[in-house]
């Protein structure tokens, strides 16, 4: 591979490999422009779905001239290899950053948050669900702004559009999945705002909730989420602001209809929450009065469920996510 031209583009060195394919370090040919280059495994280009997933990554990545995603460069197959190029961003991705240097100040971390609620109200506005919002799925460049990347998942909210994804399927990551993912529900752009508050979250502490030592069965910790929200941030990072645990707790609503009602709602919201302003609690619409602001960090929780509904919801999801880790691991790494 190294050394092919792919189109406009020369392989360089191999960068990395996930699941459904390799990246390369590439560039323009006749320019020394960098580009990054996605590879399909020759395995999967005979496979109907893993082929579409990837021509659907290229089409998403399309649809969205954003600064905080990831800029295609261009797509195609040449001699019998799916290829898709974008620009290359150098700063690594935002997991190696909190590896490195370990949680973020709380100023920063909110200001990568609001940037990329702005790329997923971009996406949002063109009926598209990213659907595996996490970490190592955020470049950084080498001021530090994020972009987000790898939409090989993501999902073209339009019935009219061939369906990729069978229905009741679990797709994602499941340590950042909203709890209607996890349960294999039809799902809307507040799944990818469920998921953006886990990556806060990490941000500010590195660690997962219900997870801190980041070594629980995967299992346990969906279950956790299923049945419960999640704590106050400030039990980690007793000196956050109260703007900033209010804005978690309505992100990561365990309900979807309690979290932010528009994705423009949670771009200003974290933006309040940025300059230390009072910000607004789940379902309050972005026109309300300044009355309806708060800071209370809490969100109603949903009536009680008997015991025994319960256990069965999280048994059922258990089951539903072992079978769907072993079935979607190769689609997860791409």
């Amino acid at each position: 591979m190294i050394g092919q031209r792919l189109g406009d583009f020369v392989v360089d060195r191999e960068l990395g490999e996930g699941g459904v394919g390799r990246v390369y370090l590439g560039h323009r040919a006749g320019s020394e422009e960098r580009v990054a280059i996605k590879v399909l495994h020759p395995e999967l280009a005979g496979e109907e779905l893993f082929l579409k997933r990837f021509r659907r990554e290229a089409q998403a990545a399309r649809a969205l001239p954003h600064p905080h995603v990831v800029t295609l460069l261009g797509s195609g197959t040449s001699r019998g290899v799916h290829w898709i190029a974008y620009e290359y961003v150098e700063g690594g991705t935002l997991a190696e950053l909190l590896e490195r240097e370990g949680p973020l100040a709380e100023e920063r971390a909110l200001s990568v948050a609001r940037d990329l609620a702005d790329a997923l109200r971009c996406a949002a506005e063109r009926g598209l669900i990213h659907r595996d919002l996490k970490p190592e799925n955020v470049l950084l460049d080498a001021e530090g702004r994020p972009k987000l990347a790898d939409l090989g998942l993501v999902k073209l909210n339009d019935p009219a559009l061939t369906r990729l994804t069978r229905p009741g399927a679990v797709v994602g990551t499941p340590h950042y999945m909203a709890p209607e993912q996890a349960r294999g529900e039809e799902i809307d752009w507040r799944a990818d705002q469920y998921a953006l508050g886990l990556c806060l979250w990490t941000m500010l502490t590195c660690e997962l909730p219900f997870d801190p030592s980041g070594s629980a069965p995967v299992v346990s910790v969906v279950r956790a989420r299923l049945e419960g929200d999640l704590p106050d941030v400030r039990r980690r990072r007793p000196e956050l602001r109260a703007e900033t645990a209010t804005v978690l707790g309505v992100l990561t609503a365990r309900r979807p209809e309690a979290r932010y009602p528009t994705p423009e709602a949670v771009v200003e919201n974290l933006e309040r929450a940025c300059l230390g302003r009072p910000v607004r609690g789940g379902g309050a619409s972005p026109s309300s009065p300044p009355g309806g602001e708060t800071t209370d960090a809490s969100t109603p929780s949903p009536p009680p469920r008997s015991r025994r509904g319960a256990w069965f919801l999280a048994a059922a999801a258990a089951a539903l996510l072992a079978l769907a880790l072993a079935a979607a691991t190769r689609v997860l790494g791409g």
